[in-house]
């Protein structure tokens, strides 16, 4: 990670998977692999364009899985995905916006995930642009989690990009009062994300720096 010598006045939050790490079908792999050892519904290929629809509490439902497992299971999938995160590339265009967002804002992670798990993914791919990673948050714990990232970097909410792909990180941005963009490409589809109301949309990689700049002239 790169130094916090810097200040800046405004900050970019980026949550992890489906968003920075394209981890979709590793997860994938991962939640069948567990089915039989948590006694929980196994994924088909064919229910992925079903459940990009879903809340995450929505697809905890579909997969049967008892709230009391949930811990558990994410736990599980967490170690399971630290073996292989490290070969996870990160998309050419993301990692070239990251080196140049750096010199004008703070950036962070913001993430369910482990830290550790982001922390290989970030040394395999050799990116330096992140001063922080708040990680292992609940799996609804994410506006809690934001909420501390934000205050810890000294910057008002209103000047804050959250950056992700999931309903839960629209209404996690929302709630601290930061504006939110998500991609599309990752576990929520495009018009799952725009019934939540996203500020702005991702549309491909190459667009990240644009709507940093739509971002910054609103803000």
């Amino acid at each position: 990670m790169q130094g916090d010598e810097a200040t800046f006045d405004r900050a970019i939050l980026f949550d992890f998977d489906g968003t920075l790490a394209d981890t979709i079908m590793l997860n994938f792999d991962i939640m069948n692999s567990l089915a039989g050892r948590y006694k929980f519904r196994s994924i088909k290929l064919e229910d992925l364009p079903h459940l990009k629809k879903l809340h995450a509490r929505e697809v905890i439902k579909f997969l049967e899985i008892p709230w009391y497992k949930v811990p558990l299971v994410m736990r599980a999938g967490k170690e399971c995905l630290s073996r292989d995160i490290a070969q996870v590339k990160i998309n050419p265009h993301i990692a070239a916006a990251l080196n140049q967002l750096k010199k004008n804002y703070q950036l962070g992670i913001v993430t369910t995930n482990a830290t550790r798990n982001v922390e290989l993914f970030l040394d395999s791919n050799q990116i330096d642009a992140f001063s922080s990673i708040a990680g292992n948050a609940r799996l609804f714990g994410k506006k809690r989690i934001l909420a501390k990232a934000i205050k810890r970097l000294k910057v008002k909410p209103c000047k804050v990009l959250y950056i992700g792909d999931e309903i839960r990180d629209i209404q996690a941005a929302h709630a601290c009062g930061a504006a939110v963009a998500c991609v599309i490409s990752g576990y929520n589809d495009k018009q799952s994300l725009l019934r939540h109301k996203p500020d702005f949309l991702i549309e491909s990689p190459q667009d990240l720096g644009n709507i940093v700049a739509q971002w910054r002239e609103k803000t």
